[in-house]
């Protein structure tokens, strides 16, 4: 799908925004990804599904602002994601000051969650490859770490 930009939406060619196809009655988010502006002043979804029956249902939305959010620290936790943007993999590295399980989940901005594991820390340093971003598309994704010194947030990007 090809969208024109309209006259209130003028992002420049090369700029990257966040997409979202929503559920007009129950306000669920169907479908969602990330896209660039070309060169011919199209803004280009790919592999956007739309049923015809379905089509007065859906309302399209792309994002106008930056997509920087502040990632405040909270707690004891101290967490890193590399590389970042990343193409098949993400190391994350967590830094506690207690021992236990800890409950990582990759989840969308919309919230779906596409992974979720529980992974033991040592207090100290920890690193691990959470398994199969490989198979994620390109997007921002956030990770939320949840453990008994608190809860941290990273967001993660894939190109």
């Amino acid at each position: 799908m090809s969208i024109p930009r309209p006259q209130k939406f003028k992002p420049a060619s090369g700029q990257n925004h966040f997409w979202y196809a929503e559920d007009i009655v129950s306000g669920a988010i169907m479908q969602e990804g990330f896209t660039t502006v070309s060169a011919d002043d199209l803004v280009t979804i790919e592999d956007l599904i739309v049923y015809k029956e379905n089509l007065h249902r859906l309302r399209l939305k792309i994002s106008t602002m930056s997509i920087a959010v502040k990632e405040p620290d909270i707690f004891q936790i101290s967490v890193s994601v590399f590389p970042n943007p990343f193409l098949d993999n993400f190391t994350v590295g967590i830094s506690d000051v207690f021992s236990g399980p800890a409950l990582i989940i990759l989840h969308s901005l919309g919230g779906i969650v596409y992974r979720e594991t529980t992974y033991w820390l040592d207090e100290g340093m920890n690193q691990f490859t959470l398994p199969q971003t490989n198979q994620l598309s390109a997007g921002i994704y956030i990770i939320s770490i949840k453990c008994g010194s608190g809860i941290a947030k990273k967001l993660v990007m894939k190109l």
